[in-house]
């Protein structure tokens, strides 16, 4: 098998640039527990630092830029969940249940009655009723919070909650995963193929449903009727998941984050350079995402930098491994290249600039044997001199694509 590596394949190869960027975040220390996004405002709670000063809820206006801490009226200042309804905001916390901000997190109110048990792990928004997962079962508010009732699953520990229409789904500490069709006051197991029932996370993606758990990312797509494992990440604890259409980000505790771009049938990993691979939280927001991680800092990343359209144009197997000069070329500001591919096998496409610099990833994973299409939208970058470099097994090969605006 032949390989094609281009004079200036010595000054890209010695490049790796990560490109999550560090916003800082609530403090050295404090573990970033979870997010909530309203407009244009980003929110972030945590918990810990030392002697816990650097916990509770955080406001950042900009993008992650800079964050402001918002815990005038937060009694506990252990935040494990945050939700919105309307220009509401709410916090569930370790030991001081529900409070609730009608400003952005200025001033909070506690919002406990009727709930019994003040250990709230998650809570989230089911059109407008307000779902509190606690460490004795799921409680609901219909009224943002000034009264909360009981709805069942007692004695189990509710660290996930997810929505999809009229469905409500509880993801527990060992029981897996429970279902209700009338906001909690009915609830089924629904666990059938899902091998671990240890459930960090819930995340639906139109009728989709990914629950991370202690051994990697399972999916469903008939409600919880049943469960397969998404494979590629067995065996990682995943403490988050989250989802734009078909690609869905994993958050690991220990192996940093992984993406898949066809609803978790593959994954690559998309932290590469990122020095916190403990990642307890994930949100998307805009055309970014962020990961909060175990040390207290938030990271941001475009999302155009790691999701690319790649499609699928012939499975007729070719005769050997090839990429196609981009066309067109020059261009602005898109191209396209096309790959060809003998054999199934892990796939690398990647854009550097005139420096060597790493400008983008287009491909990080398993394709199978065909020939492929994939776009490079550069409308982010300036014009000038780039290269793309495929490495599939044994084969590699360089292009060089100019850039003009």
């Amino acid at each position: 098998m032949k390989t094609l590596i281009l004079t200036l394949f010595f000054i890209i190869s010695n490049s790796l640039t990560a490109q999550w960027v560090s916003t800082g975040g609530p403090g050295p220390g404090a573990s970033v527990r979870c997010f909530a996004v309203n407009g244009a405002n980003l929110f972030a709670g945590s918990w810990g630092g030392p002697n816990g000063y650097y916990g509770g809820a955080f406001i950042s206006t900009n993008n992650g830029t800079n964050w402001i801490a918002r815990n005038n009226g937060l009694l506990d200042t252990a935040v494990l969940g945050l939700s919105v309804i309307g220009s509401d905001l709410f916090a569930g916390t370790l030991s001081g249940g529900v409070f609730r901000s009608t400003n952005n997190g200025t001033n909070w109110v506690s919002v406990n009655t009727g709930l019994t048990d003040l250990t709230v792990y998650s809570i989230t928004a089911a059109g407008t009723n307000l779902i509190a997962g606690t460490g004795d079962g799921v409680f609901l508010s219909t009224n943002n919070g000034a009264l909360w009732s009981f709805r069942g699953l007692s004695g189990n520990l509710i660290f996930a909650l997810g929505v999809i229409g009229t469905e409500l789904f509880a993801g527990t500490s060992g029981d897996g995963v429970y279902r209700s069709s009338n906001s909690g006051t009915n609830w089924i197991q629904v666990n059938t193929g899902l091998t671990n029932t240890a459930i960090q996370s819930l995340t639906a993606s139109g009728t989709n449903l990914y629950a991370g758990t202690f051994s990697g990312v399972f999916r469903t797509t008939n409600n919880g009727a049943n469960w397969i494992n998404t494979g590629g990440l067995a065996g990682l604890i995943i403490n988050t998941v989250t989802a734009s259409g078909g690609n869905i980000f994993a958050g690991s505790s220990g192996g940093g984050i992984f993406l898949s771009t066809n609803s978790g049938t593959n994954w690559s990993s998309v932290g590469v350079g990122m020095p916190n691979t403990i990642i307890n939280t994930l949100i998307i927001s805009g055309q970014n995402i962020f990961a909060g991680a175990l040390s207290g800092m938030v990271y941001r990343r475009t999302l155009s930098e790691m999701i690319t359209s790649v499609s699928l144009v012939s499975s007729e197997i070719p005769v050997d491994f090839s990429m196609s000069q981009n066309y067109p070329n020059p261009f602005n500001p898109t191209t396209n290249v096309k790959i060809q591919m003998p054999k199934g096998g892990f796939v690398k496409l990647t854009v550097f600039d005139i420096s060597g610099k790493e400008v983008k990833i287009l491909v990080n994973e398993y394709l199978g044997a065909g020939t492929y299409n994939v776009d490079f939208d550069a409308s982010q970058n300036s014009s000038g001199i780039y290269y793309c470099r495929l490495n599939a097994g044994e084969f590699s090969k360089v292009i060089k694509m100019i850039l003009v605006k």
